[in-house]
């Protein structure tokens, strides 16, 4: 499964949905959680798996601008102090 992850991620980054990703991290990581929790199970093999898989999907978020500071977003911020009057003078 770590090819296909890797090339999910290559694309969501390519097309800069910050917000998928973090949804992927969110998967993975209930996913880790509600193995954890298994017993009677050996569930080794699918947390060193999503172990990995949480690697490589936090590796990209951190390549990623952070929120708040996209172009998009950046393009905003003046024109919102601008209509509140909060822009300096």
């Amino acid at each position: 499964m770590e090819p296909a992850i890797k090339k999910i991620v290559e694309t969501y980054m390519r097309l800069g949905n910050r917000r998928a990703i973090e949804d992927l991290l969110m998967h993975r990581r209930r996913l880790s959680i509600d193995l954890s929790g298994r017993r009677g199970y050996d569930v080794s093999r699918p947390m060193a798996q999503i172990d990995e898989e949480i690697k490589i999907i936090s590796d990209a978020l951190q390549l990623l601008e952070p929120p708040g500071r996209t172009s998009a977003t950046a393009s905003l911020v003046t024109p919102a102090l601008t209509i509140v009057g909060l822009a300096a003078s």
